[in-house]
């Protein structure tokens, strides 16, 4: 339940969420309310998977690691 409805402010309660799931979910639960730190028209992307990863040189002989 959101808060400015009454609910708690209890760890179960909580929801984290980007800036625009928690506008589009305020507004459609009828809990929006102005934001001093509003963000809107800002753009807020997933995190980028990383599928790469560094390869080790070895050294000149290929014994071991540089």
């Amino acid at each position: 339940m959101p808060t400015i409805r009454g609910g708690k402010d209890w760890y179960t309660n909580l929801q984290l969420l980007h800036d625009h799931c928690h506008d589009h979910k305020s507004a459609r639960d009828g809990s929006r309310r102005s934001r001093i730190y509003d963000k809107d028209g800002e753009t807020e992307e997933p995190d980028e998977v990383k599928v790469s990863r560094p390869v080790l040189k070895t050294s000149r002989s290929g014994d071991g690691m540089a």
